[in-house]
């Protein structure tokens, strides 16, 4: 098995071309991987690490110092795909790795986009109505992300209705339920385009930030309607309740 296949095998690469940045990210951090791989850094100390850049990132911003908080948070979603990279290509890959990789994701959604709507409010750029739309989105979404994330149900898309299929396709593990609906899959790609933080607009909430704060606010906006969105989905769409395998 060759060194890039072990780290990033085809089964992740295939899930991952639904968030087209997330390999722009792989392929630029692949030769800091390989060098945390040969000084043998170990994959929870980088997550560890990316957790106080995040912290670090959300504090700046507060402040309204835009350009290093840009600068921490590219380190930052650099950082939790290499952990990854490094935990395969170590076969270091545990449970307390998962755990910290879920509420990092988590806290990545919820500290950076509060703390720079915070920043751009008091810039005089936002309202407060604006601000605690960022704020309630990022938490409701927060709130029920792990029902995107996890599926309870065998991926078998045969014996299930037409709604089940739609509602089980915005599950992560279940790529056969997604692979039978077209609509399935257009709302998949675009919860992982619009309301992660791989997706576009908090990719460009965190470059631009560092040019023209001016620039992110739509994109911040867009994050935050989507991520009401898709927090009412999961609880309109019943996702929250478990299907018959």
């Amino acid at each position: 098995m060759s060194f890039l296949v072990k780290i990033y095998p085809l089964d992740l690469r295939r899930r991952e071309l639904w968030s087209p940045l997330i390999p722009v990210f792989r392929l630029l951090t692949l030769p800091f991987a390989y060098l945390s791989i040969l000084i043998k850094i170990h994959p929870n100390f980088l997550t560890l690490v990316s957790f106080l850049t995040l912290i670090l990132s959300g504090a700046f911003a507060l402040f309204a110092n835009f350009f290093i908080s840009s600068l921490l948070m590219i380190l930052t979603l650099s950082l939790d795909v290499i952990d990854g990279e490094v935990a395969r290509g170590t076969d270091k890959r545990t449970v307390l790795g998962l755990k910290m990789e879920s509420l990092h994701a988590d806290l990545t959604l919820l500290i950076y986009p509060s703390s720079l709507a915070v920043g751009i409010y008091n810039s005089g750029l936002i309202s407060i109505w604006t601000l605690f739309f960022v704020i309630i989105s990022a938490a409701l979404y927060i709130r029920y992300r792990s029902t995107y994330s996890s599926s309870s149900v065998s991926d078998e898309p045969s014996g299930k209705s037409m709604m089940q299929l739609l509602i089980l396709s915005q599950q992560k593990p279940n790529e056969k339920i997604r692979s039978v609906t077209f609509l399935g899959k257009v709302l998949f790609f675009s919860r992982m385009n619009l309301a992660t933080q791989f997706g576009f607009p908090f990719i460009i909430a965190v470059i631009f930030s560092a040019i023209d704060v001016g620039i992110v606010v739509l994109p911040l906006q867009i994050m935050a309607a989507s991520h009401l969105i898709f927090a009412f989905a999961v609880v309109i769409g019943g996702l929250v309740r478990p299907f018959d395998s």
